[in-house]
């Protein structure tokens, strides 16, 4: 049976195992021995954080049939591309409006 270290008291707390950040002096026959230091952990707002996603989509795209290119909402897209029209790039819409 495992000893429980909370409340098993034949347990030495000097021999128990704790991590320092005192450095910790490591020696081997064929080379000097070095001196070994915990890493230091990041500052938590230094991190990327993981809940930040894609961003956001916008809710407009773009479509076009033919010469014909407009900017709608996303809903009304899907109705036009089953109408026939497709999927354009802004790129090709800003054209459009300098065009005209």
């Amino acid at each position: 049976m495992a000893k429980n270290k909370l409340n098993d008291m034949s347990i030495d707390p000097n021999k128990v195992k704790v991590k320092t950040k005192e450095p910790e002096v490591t020696s081997s026959d064929s080379k000097a021995p070095k001196v070994r230091t915990l890493k230091e952990k990041k500052d938590p707002s230094k991190r990327p954080s993981h809940h930040k996603g894609h961003g956001k989509q916008k809710p407009t795209v773009c479509v076009k049939k033919g010469e014909k290119v407009q900017r709608v909402l996303r809903k009304e897209a899907e109705t036009l591309v089953n109408a026939g029209w497709a999927y354009c790039s802004r790129s090709t819409w800003r054209k459009s409006l300098q065009a005209t």
